[in-house]
């Protein structure tokens, strides 16, 4: 290796720093977000690690970045160690392998680990024993599995053969195929892995675009109107409790089943939980306090409503310019 220690010292120290500080991230941010009920410590564990891997695949952009500009000084010509053009080969083939490493995480979480785990929970029942079998769950998470590595398996033959570096002989037929072998080893992998980085570019900033816009109108409006007084959450969950009360004895004076009479029975516990959220957070001080930043709140509210109206406006007249 042609690279001064000090260089990768400098690089990945850095990186693993981020690492560590990003896990920790997705920890709080899963462990916020996750179900108290139905947390399942596999489904907890892919969640951390899925958005950990996606994380630190736009954390490389920045390593890749320094590394070039570290290589020269501060008049544009290559330092001494990046003098020689093997040097920068190496620098090169380093961040090719990073990021072909990445991006096959990536794609390993996509078409594998993410649709085994979430199938594998979907068919989870509370309320039936037979379907809550560890080998019965398998088996059907792997049944839809299998469709996924199939669809991964035909976008890498795609890319592979998209564009073609040599075209088949006037001579091939549809039988004769054995031009698709060298075609496969040309490119090395890296059409394939293109292709399908573009595809999850592409529905990235899909749902970048629907989602941002959403919360955009959405967080400003509810800034300005709030939330739900304490006490007007309370009734609407006590009317909510009376309800199920009322089903789940009309549901035994039918003679239902068991099972829809548990569903319910589950449905008025939650219902119960959150009434002792309530009482928690009425019997805390600081739940008076948030009358205070109430005002600020709204005004926060209107600025990033106009924000977002502004951006709306740039937008249009923008669009607008360009097709006029």
């Amino acid at each position: 290796m042609l690279l001064p220690k000090g260089v990768l010292a400098a690089t990945w120290i850095p990186f693993a720093v981020v690492l560590v500080v990003e896990l920790l991230l997705c920890i709080a941010f899963v462990q916020y977000f996750a179900s108290r009920k139905r947390r399942e410590c596999g489904s907890f564990l892919v969640c951390i690690f899925g958005l950990l891997v996606a994380l630190l695949s736009s954390s490389i952009l920045p390593i890749d970045i320094f590394l070039v500009s570290f290589a020269k000084d501060d008049r544009g010509h290559f330092k001494e160690w990046a003098s020689s053009n093997q040097s920068r080969s190496e620098i090169t083939e380093i961040m090719q392998y990073v990021y072909y490493g990445f991006y096959g995480l990536d794609m390993l979480f996509v078409f594998l680990v993410l649709p085994f785990a979430f199938f594998y929970n979907q068919n989870r029942d509370e309320y039936d024993e037979e379907l809550n079998h560890m080998s019965s769950r398998c088996m059907s998470a792997l049944k839809w599995t299998v469709a996924f590595v199939i669809v991964a398996a035909g976008l890498l033959v795609l890319g592979a053969l998209i564009p073609l570096r040599e075209a088949p002989g006037s001579n091939s037929t549809i039988h004769d195929l054995t031009w698709i072998i060298p075609e496969l080893g040309n490119n090395k992998g890296e059409n394939s892995i293109a292709l399908v980085v573009n595809i999850f570019t592409t529905l990235g900033i899909f749902f970048l675009c629907f989602y941002g816009a959403y919360g955009m109108a959405a967080m400003p409006v509810s800034w300005v109107f709030g939330k739900l007084s304490l006490q007007s959450t309370r009734d609407d969950l006590i009317t909510s409790e009376q309800a199920l009360k009322v089903r789940i004895e009309a549901a035994r004076a039918r003679g239902r089943g068991e099972r829809e009479v548990n569903r319910m029975m589950g449905e008025m516990e939650d219902v119960r939980r959150q009434l002792n959220l309530l009482d928690q957070m009425e019997a805390k001080c600081c739940s008076n306090c948030f009358l205070f930043f109430r005002p600020f709140q709204l005004l926060f509210g209107l600025l990033f409503l106009a924000l977002s109206l502004f951006i709306v406006s740039i937008i249009v007249t923008t669009k607008y310019d360009l097709l006029s």
